[in-house]
């Protein structure tokens, strides 16, 4: 992470000297809906209900957990309670379970940073992201075939706080709805607060990474013309080289939902595609090519998914 922050940061630095006019390029409500939206990923992580259903499920329903996770919390939030789960009985679910938090993620416009991002540049409505729920059934059915004998063997609590975190999640979506992303921040701080006698803890380097990145990459494509038209097999090849937050800003401009559909899949494959992927693989210490070897099936899945959905003329999106 550090690494990735300090390229950000000095392609930022560069992009800037280039053009002064890209600092516009920093998308302010994007960064404070993010931030508003790991308060509340946090809220429910310290709630304990995942690990709490998780210890009384296995196979294909902890699949669909797993799922479910990636949609409510943020991805990397969901990764880090779900992967150790996995990780207790069975390495090799690792990539499984990692790959259904991000495909949950991405019907979510809070799953992940990217879908944040697109949901506010484009002023998309929450359930639009919904429309990408076919394209993750593939790979997730077949994750989830994998994930047929898992059991996690844990012992959790029972959850608290479902109310309080509940509340945090509806009305931070609504909030944000209503351009009012500040408001949404504060009242998911003053909830955390309320609930747990304590600040939660802000993740200042996501934020700054994402920050420079909006700047950095943003600047970059137009240096380079990145071309704007139909980008889904772009976005999920060059995720798999310098990460989906990354191509999505170098890719805003496009038709949101090739947009979208490609950074969402394209999470799945490199353990670089995506964060989440990056967070499994240190927590559970799976090997990296085990973790690719499991994990390009579902990408090609992925891959031939869309235009199979893009040939029943399902979507017209610009």
């Amino acid at each position: 992470m550090k690494a990735l922050t300090l390229i950000s940061v000095i392609l930022a630095a560069i992009m800037v000297l280039v053009n002064p006019a890209n600092l516009k390029l920093l998308n302010v409500k994007a960064l404070l809906v993010l931030a508003t939206f790991m308060v509340v990923s946090e809220l429910w992580s310290k709630s304990g209900l995942f690990p709490y259903l998780a210890s009384r499920m296995s196979g294909l329903s902890l699949a669909l957990l797993s799922y479910l996770a990636g949609a409510i919390l943020m991805n990397d939030a969901a990764v880090l309670i779900m992967t150790p789960l996995a990780a207790l009985k069975d390495l090799s679910a690792v990539p499984y379970v990692t790959a259904l938090v991000n495909l949950g993620s991405s019907i979510s416009p809070f799953g992940n940073p990217q879908n944040v991002i697109i949901w506010t540049y484009y002023s998309l409505h929450p359930l639009d992201f919904l429309f990408l729920f076919p394209l993750t059934l593939p790979p997730a059915l077949y994750a989830s075939f994998k994930l047929r004998g898992l059991k996690t063997g844990l012992r959790a609590e029972r959850p608290k706080a479902l109310v309080t975190s509940a509340i945090s999640l509806v009305a931070s979506v609504i909030l944000v709805e209503l351009n009012l992303s500040f408001v949404a921040l504060a009242l998911a701080v003053i909830l955390y607060l309320i609930t747990f006698r304590e600040f939660p803890v802000v993740k200042w380097d996501v934020l700054i990474t994402l920050a420079a990145m909006m700047i950095g990459f943003g600047g970059l494509s137009k240096v380079l013309c990145v071309p704007k038209t139909s980008c889904f097999l772009e976005a999920v090849l060059l995720s798999q080289v310098i990460s989906n937050v990354p191509v999505t800003m170098m890719l805003l401009g496009c038709p949101w939902f090739p947009l979208a559909a490609g950074v969402n899949l394209g999470g799945l494959g490199s353990p670089i595609a995506s964060l989440a992927n990056l967070i499994a693989i240190k927590v559970s210490g799976i090997d990296v090519k085990e973790f690719v070897r499991a994990q390009v099936p579902l990408l090609l899945m992925a891959i031939l998914t869309y235009p199979a959905v893009q040939a029943l003329q399902f979507f017209h999106f610009k």
